[in-house]
């Protein structure tokens, strides 16, 4: 048990877990958050990008295709 834990009692213990449970919880909801703004944010910019580089995103959706196919993932 790390040293600032351990002269804790049990009941402290409790509260402590419960709190930083509770900080994690609201850690990963903002993670999630910022993951769905960050997926926008790729889907636009790479519709942008599909005007102004045809070829180049015309090869990556073949290669994509070509690995689903073989069951590769990135």
């Amino acid at each position: 048990m790390p040293a600032p834990l351990q002269n804790k009692s049990i009941n402290e213990l409790k509260v402590i877990v419960k709190l930083k449970a509770s900080e994690r919880e609201k850690i990963q909801k903002e993670i999630q958050e910022l993951n769905k703004k960050r997926r926008k944010f790729i889907a636009e910019k790479q519709k942008e990008g599909i005007k102004k580089d045809d070829l180049n995103n015309v090869m990556i959706q073949a290669i994509k295709r070509q690995a689903k196919l073989k069951n590769y993932n990135w």
